[in-house]
């Protein structure tokens, strides 16, 4: 999967536990108003997604961007 794809999804799963309608590649989930709840409820989401654990501290401390591009190096890695 592409980057821009996986931001698309990254940004497609904060929209929905975040209840808004806005979030961009440079926006950081808890200055969204995250959580460790609903981090937790992220990283399942992404789990599904994409087949991997992504760690809490990810969700909570990066970007959108951050995130898209560790998870893209992780699938590059299982290839």
């Amino acid at each position: 999967m592409h980057g821009n794809n996986i931001q698309e999804v990254i940004i497609r799963i904060w929209k929905e536990l975040l209840d808004l309608q806005q979030v961009q590649a440079e926006d950081n989930f808890l200055l969204l108003g995250g959580e460790s709840l609903l981090a937790t409820q992220a990283s399942a989401r992404l789990r599904d997604v994409f087949g991997l654990e992504v760690p809490l501290r990810s969700i909570l401390v990066g970007t959108v961007g951050e995130l898209a591009e560790q998870i893209a190096t992780i699938l590059n890695d299982k290839k």
